[in-house]
C-alpha cells in the first residue's frame, strides 16, 4: 500500500449526510463515493460530508467515482457547496459555492476498476455488484482550504435538514401572534416512526373560514432536492409574515402544507426515495399506507378536503439536476376544448412575478404515460385539480435577465417561495381583466403558431381543432422531467422550426417569449430501525416534533441561523478562484458578503423589503382583507370568464427576487 505524508478524514455519519468510502490516490487527491438510496441498486447523487486535518492553501482534488447520469449541470459551471466552521466562527460567513476545475463525465474504467474491489464489500456498495453493469461518471473538483486544521463541510446543495424544518416550526409557533395564523399537527407517521408534519395557514380570528378555498403546498418528497425546501422556507416565511399581501392570503384562503413527505429519506442521506425503496413520486396512483404512508396520507387529507371546500391549487416543490432556472410542470386540458390553456394562466403569471428566475418557456404541460403516478398527474386526473403543478428549480441557477450566468443562492430559493404566494393573490384577484388578458394572449399565440405550421398567415379566417392545437403544442417538447430521472433527454426540435415558431409569435404578439412548448423543462428492517433510533421519540413544544436528531456542528450551529443562512453569495459560473469566488454585481443588492445583513429574516418579522410597484393594490382594483366570497369567484373565474377582450396585456413589475426577503438584521 502506498505511504502518504499527509491524510485527510473523513465523516459523514450525521443527519443527511452521503459517503461510502474515500480512498486515497495521491498526497492531495481521493477518489470517493457515495451510498445508494438505502434498498436500492441506483440513485447516487446527492452527498454531503465534512472534512478535517488539512493543510492551508495546498489545492486538494476530491473525485466522486460512482454517480449514475448520464448530464449534469455541474458541465454548465456549476460548483458544490462549502461551509467552513473557521470562516463561520470568525466572518459569519454561511454556505457559499467554491471549487475550481469543476468536470463531469465518464468514470475511466482504470479509476472505477481500481476502486471497485475495495469498495464492493462494503454496505451499500459504492461500485458493488448492482452497478457493474452501468455505465458510471464522475464528479471530480478542485478545492484549497484558506485554513488549516479546519472542519469543512461539502454539499451537492445547500443542505436542509429534518432537524432544522422542527427548530423552524418550533420557533414561529412560540411567537404569540402565531396562534391566529397557523396550526400545526402530524399528517401521520413514517416507516420509521417519524412525525410527517402538515402546517395549516390562515387567519383563524376571522369569519367564513368554511368558505375559503384552499391551496396545497408540498416539498422534499425527493429526499436531495434541498432547494425545494428553501422554496419552502421561503413560502413559509412570506404567508406567516406581517406583510399586507400575506395577511389578505390568509383572510382568503386555507393553506395546507407539507414542508417535508420525506422525512426518512432526508434523515438517511437518500437522494430519491423512502426507506421501503420506492420513488414517491410514482406511488399517486395506489400508495401503500404501511410502504408509502405521506402519500396516502396525503391523498386522504385532500379528498377530505375537497368534501368541504374548493381546492384551487396542488404545487409539489422540487429540484432539477439538469436544467437551469425555475419552471413548472402542468397537466395539459386538451380533451377539454372548454378549459384549454387555462392551465398555463398560473405560471404566465408567476413568470410576470420573478422575471429573473421563472422561464415560461421552460414550462412543459404534456402528460406522458411514464408520469401517471406522479403528484401533479393524480391530483389533476384524479382530484380534478386544474392547477396541479411541480414547481422545478435548478441546482444551478438562472440564465434570465440580470441573474443570467449565476447560481442561485439560498436567498434566491426563498424569494421564489414568496413569489409563489404573490401569483396565488395574482390569480385569485376580484378583478380578472388581467388573467383573462393573459389567456387571451395564450391562445393567440397558440393559434399563430398552428397558422405558421399550415403555411397560413396570422390573420387568416380559418377555423382550428384541436388535433392542430395538440400537435403543434407537443411538437418537439423535450421531457427534462424524465431527463432528470435517468433518461436521456428527447431530441428537441430543429433549430430552424424553432425560430419559425419564433417569427410567428412575433408576427402575432411581437414577442417571442410566450412560446408554448419550452423544454419539459422534469437491509430495508435495518435502516428502519437505524433511521428510527437516530430521530428518537423525544417530546416538543408541539405534537408533530417528535424527533430531535443531534445535527453535525455545521447542521447546527450555536449562533443562530448563521450556517445554514449566513452571507449568501450569487457566484459568476466558471468562476477562477479557488475557494473565494466573487459575486456577481446587481443593481440595487448590497454587498453580499457582509458579515450579518444577509442573514435571513426572523419568523414573524414583516416583508418590508420588497418592491412593488403597486401600494396595496392590484390591477388598480382595491383589495381588502374581507373578500372571501370576492376570492372564490375569482379563483373560479379563469375558467368561467368571457374571453372577449382586446385590450393588450401590460404586467405590473415585478418585485425583484432578491428583495422579497424581510427586514435585515445589523451587527
Amino acid at each position: 500500500a502506498a505511504v502518504y505524508s499527509h491524510t485527510l478524514r473523513f465523516e459523514s455519519r450525521f443527519e443527511s449526510g452521503n459517503l461510502l468510502t474515500a480512498h486515497q490516490v495521491a498526497d492531495h487527491h481521493y477518489h470517493l463515493t457515495l451510498r445508494r438510496d438505502l434498498g436500492t441498486s441506483r440513485h447516487t447523487q446527492w452527498f454531503y460530508f465534512r472534512v478535517e486535518g488539512m493543510e492551508c492553501n495546498r489545492p486538494y482534488r476530491f473525485t466522486i467515482i460512482n454517480l449514475m447520469k448520464s448530464s449534469s449541470l455541474y458541465e454548465k459551471g456549476m460548483q458544490p457547496v462549502v461551509y467552513s466552521e473557521t470562516l463561520a466562527r470568525m466572518r459569519k460567513r454561511g454556505w457559499f459555492r467554491a471549487g475550481c476545475s469543476v468536470h463531469y463525465g465518464p468514470t475511466p474504467p482504470t479509476m472505477s476498476s481500481s476502486s471497485s474491489s475495495s469498495h464492493s464489500s462494503l454496505s451499500g456498495g459504492g461500485m458493488g455488484s448492482a452497478a457493474a453493469g452501468s455505465s458510471l461518471y464522475a464528479l471530480s473538483w478542485e478545492y484549497t482550504f484558506p485554513v488549516a486544521d479546519d472542519t469543512v463541510y461539502f454539499a451537492h446543495c445547500y443542505p436542509y435538514t429534518f432537524t432544522q424544518l422542527q427548530g423552524y416550526l418550533q420557533q414561529q409557533l412560540a411567537l404569540p401572534h402565531m396562534q391566529q395564523r397557523m396550526r400545526v399537527r402530524p399528517l401521520c407517521r413514517t416507516i420509521a416512526g417519524n412525525v410527517c408534519p402538515l402546517v395549516t395557514v390562515t387567519s383563524y380570528d376571522e369569519d367564513g373560514m368554511k368558505l375559503r378555498p384552499s391551496v396545497v403546498v408540498t416539498a422534499r418528497v425527493h429526499p436531495g432536492e434541498t432547494n425545494a425546501s428553501w422554496m419552502m422556507k421561503g413560502f413559509l416565511d412570506f404567508v406567516l409574515s406581517d406583510d399586507p399581501d400575506a395577511k389578505i392570503l390568509r383572510d382568503n384562503f386555507l393553506l395546507k402544507i407539507v414542508p417535508m413527505l420525506n422525512p426518512d429519506g432526508v434523515i438517511c442521506g437518500n437522494h430519491r426515495c423512502n426507506l421501503s425503496g420506492r420513488d414517491l413520486n410514482r406511488t399517486y396512483l395506489n400508495p401503500s399506507r404501511e410502504l408509502q404512508p405521506t402519500i396516502y396520507a396525503l391523498k386522504m387529507m385532500i379528498q377530505a378536503l375537497q368534501k368541504e371546500r374548493h381546492v384551487i391549487a396542488l404545487c409539489d416543490l422540487h429540484g432539477h439536476s439538469r436544467a437551469q432556472n425555475v419552471f413548472i410542470y402542468g397537466c395539459d386540458n386538451h380533451e377539454r376544448p372548454e378549459i384549454r390553456f387555462k392551465e398555463r394562466v398560473f405560471p404566465r403569471m408567476l413568470a410576470n412575478n420573478a422575471p429573473n428566475s421563472f422561464s415560461y418557456a421552460g414550462c412543459s404541460f404534456i402528460v406522458k404515460k411514464s408520469k401517471e403516478a406522479t403528484g401533479r398527474v393524480v391530483g389533476w386526473r384524479e382530484h380534478g385539480i386544474l392547477n396541479s403543478f411541480t414547481l422545478e428549480a435548478s441546482f444551478c441557477g438562472s440564465t434570465l435577465g440580470e441573474y443570467s450566468n449565476t447560481m442561485f443562492s439560498i436567498r434566491d430559493f426563498e424569494a421564489m417561495g414568496c413569489a409563489l404566494g404573490d401569483t396565488l393573490l395574482d390569480y385569485c384577484d376580484p378583478d380578472q381583466s388581467k388573467a383573462v388578458l393573459i389567456l387571451t394572449e395564450i391562445q393567440r399565440t397558440a393559434r399563430c403558431r398552428v397558422l405558421q405550421r399550415l403555411g397560413l398567415s396570422a390573420d387568416a379566417d380559418v377555423t382550428l381543432t384541436d388535433y392542430d392545437l395538440e400537435a403543434v403544442l407537443e411538437d418537439g417538447a423535450v421531457d427534462s422531467d424524465s431527463a432528470d430521472e435517468g433518461e436521456e433527454p428527447a431530441r428537441s426540435r430543429s433549430s430552424a422550426a424553432t425560430a419559425a415558431s419564433a417569427e410567428a409569435a412575433r408576427s402575432c404578439n411581437g414577442s417571442a417569449e410566450n412560446l408554448l412548448d419550452g423544454a419539459d423543462g422534469g437491509d430495508a428492517v435495518d435502516a428502519v430501525d437505524a433511521v428510527a433510533a437516530a430521530g428518537g421519540r423525544g417530546g416538543g413544544d408541539a405534537a408533530l416534533v417528535d424527533v430531535t436528531l443531534d445535527a453535525p456542528a455545521a447542521a447546527a450551529a450555536d449562533d443562530g441561523d448563521k450556517h445554514t443562512s449566513g452571507p449568501l453569495e450569487h457566484t459568476l459560473l466558471n468562476s477562477s478562484d479557488d475557494d473565494e469566488p466573487q459575486p456577481k454585481a446587481r443593481k440595487g443588492k448590497a454587498k453580499l458578503r457582509s458579515s450579518s445583513s444577509d442573514k435571513p429574516p426572523l419568523p414573524g418579522n414583516k416583508v418590508s423589503a420588497k418592491t412593488r410597484a403597486r401600494t396595496g393594490s392590484r390591477g388598480g382594483r382595491p383589495l381588502s382583507a374581507a373578500v372571501s366570497s370576492q376570492f372564490l369567484a375569482g379563483a373560479a373565474g379563469v375558467a368561467s370568464s368571457s374571453l372577449s377582450s382586446s385590450s393588450s396585456f401590460s404586467s405590473r413589475k415585478p418585485a425583484k427576487a432578491n428583495q422579497i426577503s424581510s427586514t435585515t438584521t445589523s451587527s
